[in-house]
């Protein structure tokens, strides 16, 4: 890992979601006339990014090819997205879209989860050839102090409840007997008493979904 830059890469996943690759999922559109290359120049992408996807789909072909779907149901899901539009209430004229999934569709939100698993998958594989990708390590000894940790926070809980209640019962005792300045200590220590409850069960039931 050492003489390597490193870097945080961020993504817009909603503006991603209108200029993903659909070829990477669904294959070249049906009835395309345009060589390969010229068709993904076509639509924006540059010289070697498109030679980069053509190696791609022609080893390990479309997602759809790859997940073993129906060809003719992945030739429907082609189809809807072949010479796709939308239009704005002002404008008179359609606009085209070639990339990015079918904004309101069903299979929209898919389809994108689809494309940013493989691309995912593909950046993972690039990583592990060049050995980059870090792998982490089980440390029983990790394990071991926070079982002991939760064991210890849901013990001294069950202490803590079980003492506020005793504490309880001995105020609610003296609240009988004794007078008004009494009273008043008396009604301070049974709101703590019941403060202390309340964190001591929030505690024992965290610890216990925990488990």
């Amino acid at each position: 890992m050492s003489n390597m830059f490193m870097f945080v890469l961020f993504l817009d996943l909603e503006k991603t979601f209108d200029y993903i690759i659909r070829e990477f999922l669904l294959g070249l559109p049906r009835g395309h006339v345009d060589p390969q290359m010229q068709h993904f120049l076509n639509i924006g992408l540059g010289q070697e990014t498109t030679q980069e996807l053509l190696n791609g789909i022609a080893q390990h072909g479309s997602v759809l090819y790859k997940l073993g779907v129906d060809p003719k149901v992945a030739a429907l899901v082609n189809s809807l997205h072949t010479n796709t539009w939308f239009r704005y209430e002002d404008l008179q004229t359609i606009i085209v879209t070639s990339k990015g999934g079918r904004q309101g569709c069903k299979l929209g939100a898919i389809i994108f989860n689809m494309v940013y698993a493989r691309a995912l998958t593909m950046l993972r594989t690039k990583l592990e050839q060049h050995g980059i990708i870090l792998q982490v390590r089980w440390n029983y000894l990790l394990f071991i102090f926070v079982v002991r940790t939760y064991l210890l926070m849901l013990l001294f809980s069950c202490v803590v409840v079980w003492f506020s209640f005793l504490l309880l019962l001995l105020v609610l005792s003296l609240f009988v007997v004794v007078g008004s300045f009494v009273t008043f200590c008396c009604s301070l220590i049974i709101l703590f008493s019941c403060f202390l409850i309340i964190v001591g069960f929030v505690v024992i039931c965290d610890c216990w979904f925990i488990f």
